[in-house]
């Protein structure tokens, strides 16, 4: 765009720069590189003036704050400079944070050597930010993508439903990956470099276990799909047949429910599970708890049609199904 122009710093100079500019007519980029501005204590004007102007800056309709963002590049051109911005995420939804202050409260990790919770507020903009470097080796490490971190944090508190939820929301079956899992978290974990590694594994088990005997108190009476389910989803009047009831078959249903489409899984088992429960001894794995946690799946709007082979895809396209996803596994 013609007449922008980039402001590097939110200092007190620096807004006040941003501001005049601004006020001549000219789209301001104003690039601070913390996640707030006005959050130093060094701000060098008293309270009352400092937050006039913070709250000026924010609202001023041609000033567009990059907070938690670097200037990776600038390059002159014939027309004037290119500039190549990196905003770092602050893992909150601005549009959704009321800065209401109860993820504070309610947030089970502190930061080592300070008082701040890993969420938490500073100056504008008047949202949370949760601040931590990359992804956790084990969270790396998980296929499912498992907040591993977050979950022990929970753990640790004796919080174990919010882990348990926590847990589900990447992952519909935490007593099977409790005990028959590849724990690849485990060979990533930081902590072998000093004795063992965390048995995460366990933990996972301890949490599904919980849930399996509190099951009342898990979901509070609740449908799963109120917790979980986006409040964008709206149906989206296409369906899907799935074929195969396993792990990936009734995963890939509840997700694609979660997303507002209409889920059929197909299995010419009598019974849903796949290979956790034909290739399970029930002494490993009981298939109870294998039975409730597919109930959760069900209970989030998954329609399940057992002891039916299906064999012609072509047929399914033309009975109303949009796509077909294939999960047989080997």
């Amino acid at each position: 765009m013609d007449n922008q122009v980039l402001v590097i710093g939110c200092t007190k100079a620096g807004l006040q720069a941003a501001q005049d500019l601004a006020d001549v007519g000219l789209q301001v980029n104003l690039v601070e590189g913390s996640p707030f501005i006005g959050s130093d204590q060094n701000f060098g004007l008293p309270d009352h003036l400092k937050n006039t102007l913070l709250l000026e800056t924010i609202k001023h309709p041609r000033i567009k704050v990059w907070t938690n963002t670097d200037v990776n590049q600038i390059t002159r051109t014939n027309g004037g400079y290119q500039v190549q911005l990196q905003q770092h995420p602050r893992y909150i939804d601005l549009s959704r944070c009321t800065a209401c202050g109860d993820c504070v409260d309610v947030c089970p990790v502190t930061i080592p050597g300070t008082d701040l919770k890993a969420i938490h507020f500073g100056g504008q903009p008047d949202c949370a930010v949760i601040e931590k470097v990359g992804i956790s080796p084990c969270t790396n490490a998980c296929p499912a993508g498992i907040h591993v971190q977050g979950y022990v944090a929970l753990i640790n508190q004796k919080r174990y439903r919010e882990a348990y939820h926590l847990i589900y929301e990447s992952l519909p079956f935490p007593s099977v990956c409790g005990r028959v899992c590849n724990h690849y978290c485990e060979q990533a974990c930081n902590r072998s470099q000093l004795d063992d590694p965390v048995n995460l594994m366990a933990l996972k088990r301890y949490v599904a276990d919980w849930a399996y005997t509190h099951q009342d108190e898990v979901w509070d009476g609740e449908k799963q799909v109120s917790d979980h389910q986006s409040e964008d989803a709206e149906n989206s009047g296409k369906k899907v047949a799935v074929i195969g009831a396993g792990p990936a078959g009734l995963t890939a249903a509840r997700d694609l429910v979660r997303k507002g489409h209409d889920a059929t899984v197909f299995d010419d088992n009598p019974n849903a599970g796949g290979m956790m429960r034909v290739g399970i001894p029930p002494h490993r794995l009981p298939y109870q708890q294998l039975d409730w946690e597919i109930e959760q799946i069900l209970s989030e709007g998954v329609d399940l049609r057992l002891n039916t082979w299906v064999d012609d895809i072509p047929a399914l396209l033309e009975n109303g199904f949009d796509a077909v996803l294939i999960a047989t596994g080997a």
